[in-house]
């Protein structure tokens, strides 16, 4: 465990905690912290500001040499906790700019998804899966605005006046394709000796292209995949019965998942903690033909979300469990399975800033983050 300041430590927790979904102190997350940043790093990570900056900007504010500034950087953009970028303004050159890497999803996950030797990651997953069971549920599940949505699988009948396209096609070709990367949530579950129980770990997981996924290639956690590789692998992913989890918005998503209720921690809200909808679910809805059910309840074992269960040896489903995703209706061979609309759509957010003001609103976070804001604007 690295020397560290515990100052240092907890300003960095605060200004974690400050975001929208933020890391709550617990003696978890101090521990975690301690092995995986060095005192250096910590510090550095602890006085970034709400928006983009840049070294030499961190260079004044933490008075150091802008050199010893980017070497940090560079350390902790292998960790991902900081991500890099260039952008270009109307009458400069591309600049390098740094953002602190959100929280969830961002923090937690990238420090498990690229392993290297000389990381006691067993240990780590160890910590971050009693935080997340203890601590961080509470703060991810705290608002009402959920932090994703599921959608139709590809290739799923649907009953309704509009028939929808395939959604998740729609999200991939409209992305251009993106990143693929090892799932976190069951890379972590593996490291612990806790394998999956429906799917590898191995390439499971998406961000859609955007400063993200670039960030996540060149930094080594992904590798590149184009449209009709994702669709493809979508599709295989889909066949096993894992539900399709995307960014709760309407434009530009950035992450697209395929998540099992053995191991994924937002599914887990509503298996475990007893989180209504902790993924907000589709606009479509399972019911059930209980004439043609004969009661074999291989549905019941798929659904990930386990919404359906066997009442007098017929199929029932529960409406506050079910995310309409309609993957069981994969494995009924009788045909009793159906997905209609929804009598009341839920409302998805226009866009990720959308989406985090609404969640910083619910949490009365809103007014503190737009003080950092205009403080960092005013210099």
């Amino acid at each position: 465990m690295s020397e560290i300041n515990q100052e240092s430590l907890i300003k960095l927790i605060d200004r974690l905690n400050q975001y929208p979904i933020g890391l709550p102190d617990a003696p978890e997350i101090r521990e975690f912290f301690s092995i995986y940043l060095d005192q250096e790093e910590m510090e550095l990570a602890s006085i970034f500001p709400f928006k983009e900056t840049t070294s030499g900007e961190l260079a004044k504010k933490v008075n150091w040499d802008e050199g010893k500034v980017l070497e940090v950087l560079e350390r902790l953009a292998e960790k991902g906790t900081v991500v890099d970028f260039q952008m270009r303004g109307k009458e400069e050159s591309d600049h390098r700019y740094w953002l602190l890497t959100p929280s969830v999803i961002g923090f937690v996950e990238f420090s498990l998804m690229k392993l290297r030797t000389g990381v006691p990651f067993k240990r780590i997953a160890e910590i971050l899966e009693s935080y997340e069971s203890n601590h961080l549920w509470k703060e991810v599940f705290a608002s009402k605005t959920q932090i994703s949505r599921a959608v139709v699988g590809m290739d799923i009948p649907v009953t309704s006046r509009v028939l929808p396209i395939h959604e998740v096609e729609s999200i991939i070709r409209a992305s251009g394709g993106g990143a693929i990367q090892d799932c976190y949530c069951r890379q972590k579950k593996a490291i612990i000796g806790k394998d999956c129980k429906v799917a590898t770990h191995k390439e499971t997981c998406f961000s859609l292209s955007g400063k993200g996924s670039s960030f996540l290639i060149r930094r080594g956690y992904a590798r590149a995949v184009g449209v009709d590789e994702m669709v493809e692998k979508v599709r295989e992913l889909g066949k096993l019965g894992l539900i399709h989890v995307t960014d709760n918005v309407r434009e530009r998503p950035a992450f697209l998942c395929n998540c099992c209720g053995c191991c994924c921690g937002l599914l887990r809200g509503s298996l475990e903690k007893e989180v209504k909808h902790s993924v907000s679910p589709s606009p479509f809805i399972i019911t059930a033909d209980k004439e043609k059910c004969n009661g074999c309840s291989l549905c019941t074992k798929k659904c990930q979300a386990s919404a359906l269960t066997l009442e007098q040896k017929r199929v029932a489903v529960a409406e506050d469990k079910c995310l309409g995703c309609g993957q069981c209706i994969r494995f009924c061979k009788k045909g009793a399975l159906t997905l209609v609309a929804r009598k009341h759509a839920p409302k998805i957010p226009k866009n990720e800033n959308t989406k985090f003001i609404k969640i910083a609103w619910e949490k009365e976070r809103f007014w503190g983050m737009m003080w950092q804001i205009l403080k960092q604007k005013l210099g």
